[in-house]
Order: C-alpha cells, then structure tokens, then sequence
C-alpha cells in the first residue's frame, strides 16, 4: 500500500513542495470592492411577499418535509425547471 502511494505522489506534479510558486498577495483588496452588505435583505416568494424563515416544514424534528409547505413547492418547481444552457 505504501508502495502504491510513493507511485502515485512521484506521477503527480502538484505533489512536489518545491514545484508549488507562493500565491501573491493582493486577492483581498480585490474581492472587497465587490463586497456586498444584505444584510438587510430578505427573500421573497414568486408574487413578491417577503419570506420569514427558509426553514422546510415536516413531520417531526427529522421527518420528511410536507407538502402544506408552499414556499418549498415553489422552491422545488424552480430548480425542476431551470435550464442548463
């Protein structure tokens, strides 16, 4: 087994410390001017009314989600009906 994952770290590349180039500083500034505070946002249902709370409702602490739940209807239909272009 040993002998397997000596082969395996010799055909990789990655593997090698030394072939690793240190990443340069600077991503952060980047990624903070595109920052975004929602803080005060909220979600909203396909009519526009504001959601409470994302949680699924079911049967029990950890049974299966019911179907009264129409957010989650609705959240369910969406993903069965986006496209992959």
């Amino acid at each position: 087994l040993l002998g397997l994952l000596g082969l395996a770290s010799a055909a990789c590349p990655f593997a090698d410390p030394g072939a690793l180039h240190a990443r340069q500083d600077g991503g952060e500034d980047i990624l903070a001017s595109y920052k975004v505070d929602d803080s005060n946002g909220y979600f909203t249902d396909d009519v526009g009314g504001q959601i409470a709370e994302q949680d699924s409702l079911r049967a029990g602490s950890r049974g299966p989600t019911l179907l009264e739940d129409f957010i989650f209807r609705q959240k369910i239909t969406h993903f069965d009906h986006e496209r992959v272009c």
